[in-house]
C-alpha cells in the first residue's frame, strides 16, 4: 500500500491508495473515470481543509500537554535519525466540485502537528521556503473564520526567533485570534516544538528527512460507507491497537533471545516450544482472564487490549520503581519513569525501542507466572482486597477507565498480590486474606505520601513476601524479627504491632480476633491500634480500652468532650507537653485526620496523653480534660516566656478555633519572640510568648480603640500581626497606638492620620508627637492595669494636648 509524506501528499499526485481494492471495496472508482481524462494534474489536492464539522485543534492544548510532547519527541527522533516512521491511516474524502479538496474524517490531529512541524523546520533552516511554498498555502481550518484566516498568514510568515512570540507581535495578529481554541493551541505546539527542537544536539538539516515521517491514505469516497469496511479492515489486521503492537513485538522478542526455545507443555497437554506457548496464552488463556472484564464493560469498545496493555505496563512500573538508584524524588523526573506512566494511561505505543531494556528474561518469567495465577483466581481475589475500614473499597487489576483512576495505593497493592503470587503460585485464601491485612495496616500509614515513601513500602513488602504463606504463624514465630530491628523504619515499627497481634491471634483465636479486627476497622486507626495495646494480655482489657477510644474519638477525628469547648482533644494535648523544643521544632497541631492518624500511630508524646485518658474512668475523662486546658503551663522549665506562650496555645477557646480555622498550626522564633503561625502566610501570625493580646484588648476596651486593618483573630481577644497599630478617632485627632514587632509600644499622633493638624516641630518622618513605652515590662497578667495607669499619668504629666481626647465622653473611664 503506498504511502505518502506531507509534501508529496499535497502537492503530488494522487495515486492508487490500496494494492488491491477488490479485497475491501464493493466498488471501485477510478479518479480519471471522473474528468475522462488521463492528465495526472486532476489528481493533486488543491487544498486540505479541516472541515467545519470537525472540532478544533486539541493536540495543542494544555491538558494535552503529555500526548503533545510524547508525539513531537517521536518525530524529532526519527528526523534526527533518519529512519522511516510511519503514523498509520489518514481517513478522508475527495471534494471534487470545488477543485480536489481533500477533508480529513480522521486524522485531524497528526496532520495538523505534522504541518506545524513542517512549517517550523522549514522556516528555521531553509533560506528559502519556495520549494515548500505550495504546500503551505494548501493547508487550512474552516472550522472558524478566524483559523481559516490564521493559517493563510502563516503560509508567508517568515520567522525570526520564537514562533509564539513572533506570531503575536505581528501587526495582523489580532484580539480575535487570542479567542480561537484552534490558535491558541496551535501557539502552544509551535512552542514545544521551539522548545524540543533547541534540545537537540544535531539540528540545521533535519529539513532532509521530512520526507521519512510518512502515512497512508484511504480516501473514503470509493467506498460505500457501511460498517462492513471497518470490519473488513480489522479483519485484514490494518488497523492494530498499542498492545497488539506490543504483543507482536514483545513475542518477536522472546523467540529471538534464545531463553524460551526449551519444550513445555500448555494447558491441553501439548508439548510445544516455550516462546510458542507463551504467545498461546496470549491469544487463549490469558486473553479469556480478561474478556470477563472487557464484556461487561459498556462503555469500552469489548476489547481485551487496553487491560492487557495497562497490566504489562503496571508491572514495569513497580519494577522500575523498586530497581530506581537515583534520589526518590529525582524519579518524578526520570524520563523512563514518566514515559511508563504516560504510556500506561494513554496506551500509547510507537515502537519496541523503549522496551527493550525494561525486558529481560526475569521478566517474561514473572509475568507468565503472573497472569497464570490470575487467569486462575483473578476475579475470587478481587473480592478479597478490601480493607477491614472500609469493605466497599473496590480493588481490581483492570483500573483505569474515566475516573476510576489506578492509585498509588493501588500500585501497593497490586505488587503486594504479585509477590504473593510469585512465592506461592496457588492461591490459599485463608492465608491470603490474613497477608492482605497485614499488608493494608502497613501501606495505610498517612506518611506514605511520596514517591519515595512508595518505593520503601513496596521493597518491605516485597522482602516480607518470603512469609506469605503464613505470615501470622511466621510473625508469631519469630521469623521476622529481624526485620524489626529498626526502629527508625515506621514499616518495622508496623510489624512490631503485627507480630504482637499475631501472638494474641494465636493463643486465643475468636476472642481476640473480634476485638482486634473490630479496632482495626475503627476509621482513624485504620489497621493501627498501638495506642490501645500497652499492657493488654486479656481480650476484655482491650475492650475496655477501644470503648474508651470511641468516646474520645469519631471514625473522623476527636469527639466535642466538653460542651462549648472546640478541639479539647488537641488543646488536652498541647497543655500535656512538658519538653517546649519537641514542640516548637516537630509538632504540627492542626487537628486534621491526617494528622491524628499519625499522631496516634507514633510513639510519641500524643500517644502517651491518649492512652493516660485511657486509664480513666470515663466519667473523670471530662474533668480531668477541662482540669487541663484551663490550667498553667507544666512545662518542665524556669523561663516564664515559654510557659507564657505554651499557655497561650491551648487556654483559650476562641484563639485555638480561630488557629484551627486558619490553618496555624506551628510554633516559630522570629523577631526575638515566638509566634503561633500559618507556614508561609505573613499575615497569620501572632505573639504568644508575652501579654502583648491581654494589653491590646484591655486599651481597646478602657480607651473605646479602633483596630486599624482588621488585625483581630476572628471573635478572640488576639492580635495577628509581627508590627500591628490600634487607633482612637475623635473629632479633633486620631491617635495612634502602635505595637512594633519585639517590645515597643509608641503612642501618639501619626502624620498619615492627621493631615489637617498643624506641625510646630516635627518629631520624625511618621509622627507629628510619639511616646514610647516597652511592653516587655509585663510580666504577668496583673501588670496591665499599672501599665495604662502609668500611660495616663505619663501622658498627663507631660501635658499631652491629645490626652483629653482620650478621656472623651464615648471612653470607658474607671
Amino acid at each position: 500500500m503506498k504511502t505518502y509524506n506531507l509534501k508529496d501528499f499535497l502537492t503530488g499526485p494522487l495515486t492508487s491508495v490500496i494494492d488491491n481494492e477488490e479485497d475491501y471495496c464493493y466498488e471501485v472508482v477510478n479518479y480519471n473515470s471522473r474528468t475522462d481524462s488521463s492528465d495526472e494534474s486532476v489528481n493533486i489536492l488543491s487544498a486540505l481543509k479541516i472541515p467545519l464539522i470537525q472540532r478544533d485543534y486539541a493536540q495543542g492544548r494544555e491538558a494535552n500537554t503529555d500526548l503533545r510532547e510524547g508525539f513531537i519527541t517521536r518525530l524529532l527522533q526519527h528526523l534526527e535519525s533518519g529512519e522511516e516512521l510511519k503514523l498509520d491511516f489518514i481517513y478522508g474524502s475527495v471534494d471534487r466540485k470545488n477543485g480536489t479538496v481533500f477533508l480529513p474524517l480522521d486524522g485531524q490531529q497528526r496532520l495538523t502537528t505534522l504541518f506545524l512541524l513542517h512549517w517550523y523546520i522549514v522556516k528555521t533552516e531553509c533560506a528559502s521556503d519556495s520549494e515548500y511554498e505550495e504546500m503551505f498555502t494548501k493547508f487550512s481550518y474552516e472550522t472558524r473564520d478566524t483559523s481559516r484566516r490564521f493559517f493563510e498568514k502563516l503560509s508567508g510568515f517568515s520567522l525570526k526567533r520564537n514562533p509564539a512570540e513572533d506570531i503575536k507581535n505581528a501587526y495582523w495578529f489580532s484580539d480575535q485570534y487570542r479567542l480561537d481554541p484552534t490558535i491558541d493551541a496551535v501557539l502552544n505546539t509551535l512552542e514545544t516544538i521551539h522548545t524540543f527542537y533547541n534540545r537537540l544536539a544535531v539540528k540545521g538539516s533535519l529539513y532532509l528527512n521530512l520526507d521519512k515521517i510518512v502515512f497512508y491514505v484511504l480516501p473514503m469516497d470509493q467506498f460505500k460507507l457501511t460498517d462492513d469496511l471497518y470490519i473488513k479492515l480489522n479483519a485484514r489486521g490494518k488497523l492494530l491497537s498499542s498492545f497488539e503492537n506490543l504483543k507482536a513485538d514483545l513475542i518477536g522478542w522472546i523467540k529471538s533471545c534464545g531463553h524460551f526455545d526449551g519444550e513445555v507443555q500448555n494447558e491441553h497437554g501439548i508439548v510445544l516450544p516455550h516462546f510458542d506457548c507463551i504467545a498461546e496464552k496470549f491469544d487463549n488463556r490469558w486473553s479469556r482472564f480478561f474478556w470477563k472484564k472487557a464484556k461487561t464493560n459498556s462503555i469500552s469498545k469489548k476489547t481485551v487490549d487496553p487491560y492487557f496493555f495497562r497490566f504489562i505496563h503496571r508491572v514495569l512500573i513497580n519494577d522500575y520503581i523498586v530497581a530506581y538508584k537515583g534520589a526518590a524524588g529525582d524519579l518524578l523526573k526520570d524520563p523512563t519513569y514518566t514515559s511508563l506512566l504516560f504510556r500506561e494511561k494513554e496506551m500509547y505505543f510507537a515502537n519496541f525501542d523503549f522496551y527493550r531494556a525494561l525486558i529481560s528474561k526475569e521478566f517474561v518469567l514473572k509475568m507468565e507466572k503472573l497472569l497464570d495465577f490470575y487467569a486462575n483466581y483473578g476475579f475470587e481475589i478481587f473480592d478479597h482486597v478490601q480493607p477491614l475500614w472500609d469493605t466497599e473499597y473496590q480493588w481490581d487489576i483492570f483500573k483505569g477507565d474515566q475516573d476510576n483512576r489506578f492509585t498509588m495505593d493501588d500500585r501497593m497493592l497490586f505488587d503486594a498480590v504479585n509477590v504473593y503470587a510469585e512465592k506461592n503460585g496457588v492461591l490459599d485464601l485463608s492465608k491470603f486474606k490474613e497477608w492482605i491485612r497485614v499488608v493494608w495496616n502497613l501501606i495505610a500509614d498517612p506518611d506514605i505520601r511520596s514517591i519515595g515513601a512508595n518505593k520503601t513500602a513496596i521493597q518491605f513488602i516485597r522482602t516480607i513476601a518470603e512469609y506469605s504463606s503464613d505470615i501470622l504463624k511466621d510473625l508469631a514465630g519469630g521469623q521476622l524479627d529481624e526485620l524489626m530491628n529498626d526502629n527508625k523504619n515506621i514499616h518495622s515499627i508496623q510489624l512490631k504491632e503485627e507480630k504482637q497481634k499475631a501472638v494474641l491471634l494465636s493463643e486465643a483465636g475468636a476472642q481476640w480476633q473480634n476485638i482486634i479486627f473490630e479496632a482495626e476497622s475503627f476509621g482513624i486507626l485504620q489497621g493501627n491500634i498501638s495506642v490501645l495495646l500497652q499492657d493488654v494480655y486479656v481480650p476484655e482489657v482491650l475492650c475496655d480500652k477501644f470503648e474508651k477510644f470511641k468516646y474520645l474519638f469519631s471514625a473522623n477525628g476527636p469527639n466535642q468532650i466538653i460542651e462549648n469547648e472546640r478541639y479539647t482533644m488537641m488543646r488536652y494535648i498541647l497543655a500535656c507537653f512538658t519538653d517546649w523544643s519537641k514542640l516548637e521544632e516537630s509538632f504540627n497541631f492542626s487537628s486534621t485526620v491526617l494528622n491524628w492518624k499519625t499522631y496516634l500511630r507514633r510513639n510519641n508524646d500524643v500517644m502517651e496523653a491518649v492512652r493516660g485518658l485511657l486509664l480513666l474512668d470515663e466519667s473523670s475523662i471530662q474533668d480531668h480534660i477541662l482540669k487541663t486546658i484551663n490550667g498553667q503551663s507544666q512545662l518542665d522549665t524556669e523561663d516564664e516566656k515559654l510557659k507564657i506562650a505554651h499557655a497561650h496555645l491551648y487556654q483559650d477557646n476562641q484563639f485555638h478555633i480561630w488557629m484551627q480555622n486558619d490553618g496555624v498550626n506551628k510554633v516559630k522564633w522570629l523577631w526575638k519572640h515566638f509566634f503561633a503561625i500559618r507556614p508561609s502566610a505573613w499575615y497569620s501570625k501572632v505573639m504568644i510568648d508575652n501579654y502583648r493580646n491581654e494589653l491590646i484588648e484591655e486599651l481597646i476596651y478602657i480607651f473605646g480603640i479602633n483596630i486599624l486593618n482588621n488585625h483581630r483573630c476572628d471573635v478572640s481577644a488576639y492580635f495577628w500581626g509581627e508590627n500591628l497599630e490600634i487607633s482612637k478617632e475623635t473629632e479633633s485627632c486620631n491617635i495612634s497606638f502602635y505595637f512594633d514587632s519585639e517590645k515597643m509600644l509608641y503612642i501618639g499622633l501619626k502624620k498619615e492620620l492627621n493631615p489637617n493638624l498643624t506641625v510646630d516641630a516635627e518629631e520624625d518622618d511618621i509622627w507629628i508627637k510619639k511616646f514610647s513605652y516597652e511592653y516587655s515590662d509585663i510580666h504577668e497578667l496583673s501588670d496591665i492595669s499599672p501599665f495604662i495607669e502609668n500611660i495616663k499619668t505619663d501622658l498627663a504629666e507631660k501635658k499631652c494636648s491629645f490626652l483629653r481626647a482620650l478621656e472623651t465622653e464615648d471612653a470607658v473611664m474607671d
